[in-house]
């Protein structure tokens, strides 16, 4: 499976980024004659559900032109969606998206650091975490390298005032991550479901009924 998501990744990446996108993951799940494949995208704009529906259709395009089938004669399901909240931050442009959102923040000294996404450094060394005590907001600033593990949290609350300021943001803005689950059937490929992950605690394939979702000859 390792073989196949690299193999995609490299077919699809120049789709994925004439289209405006930067190509995170490929990640591909077999289950007997099936297999789902899990294209995750990411960009400065977001999710737009849109756009991850074109880009769907380019990458089904692509998959299916290939001679031989990246997946031989296994059915699929193609799933292109921006990052859940539990995608780790490791990079310089997943700080910066992820401005604003609650995070948990293991250090390499052992610490833990729970707060919101500030500012990133112009040289991207530093990232700010502002953190809230008994109602005061500060912002503390960290060195990336220091940084062990960062997982954005599920986010029941609005940042207040202050910890938008101390983050750097402007007016409020709802930055959850949509998802368009896309299907081909082998050939006329059909929108199956577009759905918002936050919405429900049900995955983008369940949230399809058993009757509409069709797979790959």
């Amino acid at each position: 499976m390792a073989d196949d998501s690299q193999a995609i990744s490299v077919m699809i990446s120049p789709v994925v980024g004439d289209a405006g996108f930067d190509l995170d993951d490929v990640i591909v799940h077999r289950s007997g004659d099936r297999s789902v494949v899990r294209v995750i995208v990411d960009s400065e704009q977001g999710g737009d559900l849109d756009l991850l529906a074109d880009l769907s259709r380019a990458v089904s395009e692509v998959l299916d032109a290939a001679d031989p089938p990246v997946l031989g004669a296994l059915r699929y399901t193609l799933e292109v969606t921006s990052p859940g909240i539990d995608r780790p931050l490791t990079r310089p442009r997943h700080w910066r998206r992820a401005q604003g959102r609650k995070v948990v923040v293991d250090l390499a000294d052992g610490t833990t650091l729970a707060g919101r996404v500030g500012r990133l450094a112009a040289d991207e060394a530093t990232i700010d975490i502002v953190v809230t005590d008994r109602g005061r907001s500060t912002a503390r600033t960290l060195s990336v390298d220091d940084v062990a593990t960062a997982v954005v949290q599920v986010d029941f609350g609005r940042a207040t005032r202050d910890e938008r300021h101390l983050c750097g943001l402007g007016e409020e803005t709802d930055t959850r991550a949509p998802v368009a689950l896309w299907e081909e059937p082998g050939g006329d490929a059909d929108l199956v479901d577009i759905h918002h992950p936050d919405d429900d605690p049900h995955s983008a394939t369940d949230a399809a009924a058993p009757d509409a979702t069709r797979g790959h000859a």
